[in-house]
């Protein structure tokens, strides 16, 4: 059945990593059972979770076919699942693709189906023929499916946005008539990689408001960072302190100096005077983000981990556990000093106070050491959110280099998580201590 006039216009979006773009080149698309079946391994952007729903949701009169024997495409440009992926913190935005096809597939490709919502709930979708039934995209939310808004009145809106188109089996490149990018860098990357393969690359070009979630006020700017500019950051970071050339005497002779008058003056560094006195009502955090800082660095002394290091790396690690929460401030950034919701970009905002500190307030510390602050600092959610929200295990993997860089995260994370709800460590702390063996593991089968 043809599909009606008002709608041949449209396109439908398939988003994927631009890491699988070469063996789309080589391949096209796949259903995920496809791709499965024949060994292809593809940088997944789906959430767990609703991958394991979608493969066990029937298809209705199709003899026994799942939604993972379709290649799915969304009516919308931008979805809540692609912002659900970017919370979890396991790909950056920047290295997103969509590949586009006509919504004429409908027509064209026997067996096609779509539906009225998500293909991702508890209790399935409406699903439509392409074959016989195109005239029920009007039963489609439309008006939900092309607003360019972040949110929704209800997890029903939410999912009816979702909506989906459904394709068996396989999507050839030829059919695909378009690829947005996040910016122009990216367009000639992919350029470059159909130059490559000697293959004519479809329409190319940048994506907007329709596609991609933004800073507010920062179009340039992914809402979220995500793990490789993390790293990216994170190691640029490091270089910039080793290598700085001093100018000036430090604030304080040495670390434990500066150790000292923190403790005694949680103010002593300025960023942490940022942070006292900015109160907070999101999530488990109740309190002040300082005496939030000063219960975790007590905690953190009192650590089996923090008793089995050398003086030297205790002193690195209260001072991190000061630190950990610097890039929630300053509080005049905050209305009336008071976060009502989370900050999730604090890790990346900490890292230009970690410059100042590490080069004007303290004297020159070794490579390692500023390494390991650092880390901390920037990666002192990571164990939690591994274990609680599904975060990528690898990104650990990538950052410790030694037994006591896992074993500081460990104290600084069990010491952040205990501080906010004893009950919810007690939840985390069994998979913590799991996290630490096979990162341990993971190092001496590297040859660390």
């Amino acid at each position: 059945m043809a599909v009606p006039d008002k709608y041949r216009y449209r396109n439908v979006y398939h988003f994927t990593s631009i890491e699988n773009l070469e063996s789309i080149i080589d391949n096209g698309l796949f259903s995920t059972n496809q791709k499965i079946a024949r060994g292809i391994d593809h940088v997944n952007v789906a959430e767990e979770g609703i991958q394991r729903r979608r493969a066990q949701m029937l298809v209705p009169n199709t003899n026994g076919r799942f939604v993972h024997d379709y290649v799915p495409f969304y009516f919308a440009k931008k979805t809540p699942m692609q912002l659900a992926v970017l919370h979890k913190k396991n790909v950056d935005q920047e290295f997103i693709i969509y590949l586009s096809v006509s919504i004429l597939s409908l027509e064209t490709k026997p067996g096609a189906y779509f539906t009225s919502a998500s293909a991702n709930t508890d209790i399935p979708p409406n699903f439509y023929s392409g074959n016989n039934q195109a005239q029920q995209l009007d039963e489609l939310d439309w008006q939900t499916i092309d607003h360019n808004g972040w949110r929704y009145d209800g997890e029903d809106k939410k999912h009816r946005k979702m909506a989906e188109l459904l394709l068996p089996d396989h999507v050839s490149l030829l059919e695909i008539n378009h690829i947005v990018t996040w910016n122009s860098d990216f367009s000639n990357i992919v350029r470059q990689i159909f130059k490559n393969k000697g293959i004519a690359a479809p329409n190319v070009f940048e994506g907007n408001l329709q596609h991609y979630y933004y800073k507010p006020g920062n179009w340039n700017t992914s809402l979220i960072t995500g793990p490789f500019y993390l790293k990216h950051h994170f190691d640029e970071t490091v270089s910039y302190i080793v290598s700085f050339q001093r100018q000036v005497v430090p604030k304080f002779p040495s670390l434990g100096h500066a150790l000292i008058a923190v403790r005694a003056n949680f103010s002593a560094i300025k960023e942490l005077e940022g942070i006292d006195g900015l109160g907070a009502n999101y999530g488990p955090h109740r309190e002040d983000v300082g005496a939030h800082s000063r219960r975790v660095a007590s905690l953190v002394v009192n650590s089996p981990e923090y008793r089995q290091l050398d003086a030297t790396h205790r002193e690195a690690l209260e001072m991190a556990a000061y630190l950990h929460d610097i890039g929630k401030g300053p509080k005049t950034d905050w209305p009336n000093s008071f976060m009502n919701k989370a900050d999730e970009e604090h890790p990346r905002k900490s890292l230009p106070m970690l410059k100042r500190i590490l080069t004007e307030d303290v004297p020159v510390l070794p490579a390692d050491l500023v390494r390991k602050i650092v880390m901390l600092v920037t990666y002192d959610d990571l164990l939690g959110e591994i274990v609680a929200k599904g975060r990528n295990k690898s990104q650990l993997f990538d950052i410790v280099t030694s037994p006591e860089d896992i074993n500081m995260l460990v104290a600084l994370s069990k010491a952040d998580i205990g501080s906010l709800n004893n009950i919810w460590l007690m939840q985390v702390s069994g998979g913590i201590d799991n996290l630490r063996n096979e990162a341990l593991q993971n190092l001496q089968g590297n040859g660390s």
